[in-house]
């Protein structure tokens, strides 16, 4: 297996918390259960969707972008900081930062979620025969 694709199962199985093999597993039999009314969704919906979900994506980059810029001048305010009033407030400030940049992780964790599920639903409902 290459060390890659190994790589990206453990973060895979990490998050789903399940060994190694249970995610192997678990991946391999989703690629072969095929659900008729799966195909709810048409293509040129599921395209919509894909493409709403990465712009929703890239907003959420571009917001912890901010975040990450905004922490960064916090951070050096604080450690340019003369009274402890100052400081302290500039620690609240960081860690409220913290804070907002951990949500906009998840999100964009839910999100990357959504968009690999929604793919990988169309690319098996192109593979799945036509209802007649």
């Amino acid at each position: 297996m290459p060390a890659d694709l190994r790589e990206k199962l453990e973060a895979s199985s990490q998050q789903a918390k399940r060994s190694l093999n249970a995610e192997i597993v678990a991946r391999l039999e989703a690629s072969y259960e095929y659900v008729p009314h799966s195909r709810a969704i048409s293509l040129e919906d599921g395209v919509a969707e894909l493409q709403d979900l990465s712009n929703q994506r890239m907003i959420v980059g571009q917001m912890k972008m901010a975040k990450f810029q905004a922490r960064s001048a916090l951070q050096d305010e604080l450690d340019n900081a003369q009274s402890l009033g100052q400081k302290a407030a500039l620690q609240a400030a960081l860690t409220a930062t913290k804070a907002e940049l951990d949500g906009l992780w998840e999100q964009e964790r839910k999100l990357s979620e959504k968009y690999y599920e929604l793919r990988a639903q169309l690319t098996l409902n192109s593979k799945a025969p036509k209802d007649e």
